[in-house]
């Protein structure tokens, strides 16, 4: 458990994402300062609440494609007292040498500091001996697991990895350039092989804009691990800070998406021993005890022990943590990720929650999110740097991590209240999107083939999210958005979930940063 006084950093804070358009249907054009007058509404009076045509429950069913896609939806959606919905524009916050102290030494807790560490010889000979005695996921024949690579990026990178590691202090908290595991990025690289050119894994690694330590020991001995980033303009980055203990934490939802990518090969003879395997962690989930008010609480006090302002809990999601000692660090990286499931112990899991705070705005919370395309068009917004959350993970054992991503400041309110797209536009435009996510993928489908592709929607939120300024591309606008969850299945069973990010005053779509 975290116990300080309070730190008063108070930086002011906002989740953001960002996006570009055309001009003929953008809301940047030359009216209003860049805000089309036709979704400028009237500030509300003080108490006042708006009208919405949004429905307690939505339900809907839409056959494109000679019925070979098929877009449902049947969920309840929130109530929302909505006040005015403004237009506000931001900006990056520069982290600051002072403020950087003032998380480390709350979150370090007086543990001495260290530099961080490559990964040692060991992790790679992990892989290799499994790789070799098929064990866990090395047992399996997909296709897709390309052993022979995955043993010469180990190979590669076992030549540069040290015995054993070393153990010095950090002298100073301040930012400074990269740390860089030559290791890894050797293994990293002889896996992109001819695609290389031109990736860096360690980007800007020469900037000093970056600090990272390790709190309480090194290796199996770190009680912490602690990163941030500090927003140069030059670098084009983001502010962010991180406290993270143990290996992993995984969310349901990302659980699930790597077991429903095992449920869709059932023609692989391994395939139920691997969902079999998974099960065990699905168990962890299913039967957790865990208070999810009383981790909430906790949560909610180290937001009030750091004086940060302007952030309220957004949504909570479940998760499974993974202690230091679950599994050997790294092997997961340097090896087949989807090996954790085999070398961790499902009873030394702990359950809990991530707790996502974000800025509220006239009842709105800022999102995270993005929608899932092929490819990129003019119609569509791209955000200039990422959503501001604080995202904090706590377990039965108490809180385990602390992530503040994406720290941004408030320049200036555009317009104080907008006018919302009727909800059946918005309904039209996400109808849309999917439909040119499913031509894509369908584009070789034989004219005759019945097979029929269905996406059914399971969560859809009102909130806040970025797309770019007007006429100023370092800064975002912040303004109301629709996100939405789909599973994408054929023949009953469910293939993968796609997200959907569109803004609520024209209907236009917002990729990823």
């Amino acid at each position: 458990m975290l116990k300080k006084a309070c730190v008063g950093i108070g930086i002011t804070c906002v989740l953001l994402t960002g996006c570009q358009k055309t001009p003929e249907e953008s809301a940047v054009v030359s009216k209003a300062g860049g805000l089309s007058e036709n979704v400028i509404a009237k500030p509300l009076e003080e108490g006042e609440t708006r009208e919405n045509d949004i429905p307690a429950h939505w339900k809907m069913e839409e056959f494109r494609n000679k019925n070979r896609m098929l877009l449902s939806a049947d969920l309840d959606l929130d109530e929302h007292k909505l006040g005015n919905l403004p237009v506000i524009e931001m900006k990056n916050h520069v982290l600051t040498e002072e403020e950087l102290k003032e998380l480390v030494e709350y979150f370090a807790e007086g543990e001495t500091l260290y530099e961080c560490q490559p990964y040692t010889k060991d992790v790679y000979e992990e892989v290799i001996s499994r790789i070799e005695n098929k064990e866990g996921i090395y047992a399996s024949s997909y296709p897709w697991l390309k052993r022979l690579t995955i043993r010469q990026c180990a190979e590669a990178g076992i030549e540069f990895a040290p015995e054993k590691p070393a153990i010095q202090e950090k002298e100073k908290i301040e930012f400074t350039t990269r740390f860089v595991d030559e290791g890894y990025e050797k293994a990293v690289m002889e896996k992109v092989g001819a695609a290389s050119e031109g990736f860096d894994m360690y980007e800007n690694r020469e900037e000093k804009v970056w600090f990272e330590a390790d709190a309480g020991g090194v290796g199996t001995e770190r009680k912490g691990r602690i990163k941030a980033e500090t927003y140069d303009p030059e670098v084009g980055n983001s502010s962010s800070f991180s406290w993270t203990t143990g290996l992993e934490s995984y969310s349901y939802l990302e659980f699930d998406s790597s077991r429903m990518f095992f449920t869709y090969q059932t023609e692989n003879t391994f395939t139920p021993q691997m969902l079999e395997r998974m099960d065990l962690f699905e168990e962890r989930y299913t039967n957790s005890t865990f208070d999810k008010a009383v981790g909430a609480a906790q949560a909610e006090q180290v937001i009030k022990e750091l004086g940060i302002a302007d952030m309220s809990l957004s949504s909570e999601e479940q998760v499974l943590w993974f202690p230091q000692n679950s599994y050997t660090e790294g092997s997961d990286r340097i090896g087949e990720s989807d090996d954790l499931w085999w070398m961790a112990d499902p009873a030394a899991t702990e359950c809990g929650y991530r707790y996502i705070f974000s800025r509220e705005i006239g009842g709105l919370n800022v999102m995270v999110g993005n929608t899932a395309v092929l490819e990129t068009t003019e119609e569509m917004y791209s955000p200039p740097f990422p959503a501001e959350t604080i995202t904090i993970t706590v377990t039965e054992s108490g809180v385990k991590s602390f992530v503040w991503e994406g720290m941004s400041e408030e320049v200036k309110r555009i317009t104080e209240n907008t006018k919302l797209l009727p909800f059946d536009k918005i309904q039209e435009r996400l109808a849309e999107q999917i439909f040119y996510w499913y031509s894509g993928c369908t584009a070789g489908q034989p004219v005759d083939d019945p097979i029929q592709f269905q996406y059914r929607v399971t969560d859809a939120k009102l909130g806040y999210t970025y797309i770019n300024a007007y006429k100023n591309p370092e800064h975002a606008w912040l303004v109301p958005a629709w996100s939405f969850m789909a599973i994408e299945g054929t023949g009953g069973e469910d293939r993968q979930y796609l997200s959907y990010l569109i803004e609520a005053l024209e209907g236009c779509a917002i990729t990823g940063e």
